[in-house]
């Protein structure tokens, strides 16, 4: 019975950890591709990410 509160407890710090930490825009295993935004001159915003040393358009 021990055992399993201990096996309980660490799957519940596990899905914390992975709620807070998971969800973020920018992917921290992949140095080379990085996320952002631009705004265009009439304000609509743009979401861009970047491959290697490039910027690209994430939507159109």
């Amino acid at each position: 019975m021990k055992c399993f509160m201990y096996f309980l407890i660490l799957i519940i710090h596990a899905l914390i950890v992975y709620t807070f930490f998971g969800c973020s825009d920018e992917n921290p295993l992949s140095p080379y591709s990085r996320i952002g935004k631009v705004t265009d001159i009439d304000g609509n915003t743009y979401k861009t990410v970047k491959i290697g040393d490039q910027w690209w358009m994430a939507e159109n």
